[in-house]
């Protein structure tokens, strides 16, 4: 029954076919070939092997993950569809990693709707630098009306309104 069918999100580049998420990784073209896209729990571990985080990590309603393999260790980006669901897999991996420990240590950041780790680094100011290159380029767009319209209409008016009177202020003076 096709109607309960899970929901595909993979955004695809219109130009040249490739994963916007793979297009996310730092410095992306030099890692391409060697970037793994992941859809599942199962893929997840094939990639990068057990971890004690990635029972937190759920693949529900869309939501993919892509690592690559960077001289400051191994990154994962894991891609969720909301801010909502992003913001409590957040919550839970802080909870597991303050509870499991560091060892060997995981850096991890969350950037927009992504949650972004790297495992296996040689140093935490490498592993800070690469979480500093990894950046969420999501733009919001309204398939409507823009709501905010109106308001940012009656502000620009009311700054012209106000330059025009301090203008003709300064030009009596």
């Amino acid at each position: 029954c096709g109607v309960f069918a899970e929901p595909q999100s993979q955004e695809v580049s219109e130009a040249d076919g490739i994963p916007v998420i793979i297009k996310n990784l730092p410095e992306w073209e030099t890692v391409r070939d060697k970037a793994v896209l992941i859809k599942n729990q199962n893929e997840l571990r094939n990639a990068l092997g057990e971890r004690p985080v990635f029972d937190l990590i759920e693949f529900e309603g869309g939501t993919e993950a892509v690592t690559a393999p960077y001289d400051a260790g191994k990154l994962l980006i894991v891609e969720y569809n909301t801010p909502q669901f992003s913001i409590d897999a957040d919550n839970k991996i802080k909870e597991r990693l303050a509870a499991i420990g560091q060892n060997p240590p995981v850096y991890y950041r969350r950037i927009g709707n992504y949650n972004v780790f790297v495992f296996d680094a040689s140093d935490e100011e490498a592993a800070n630098a690469l979480l500093g290159q990894v950046k969420y380029g999501k733009i919001v767009q309204w398939l409507g009306e823009d709501p905010f319209l109106q308001e940012r209409a009656e502000r620009q008016y009311a700054l012209t309104l106000r330059d025009i009177f301090l203008s003709t202020v300064l030009w009596i003076v």
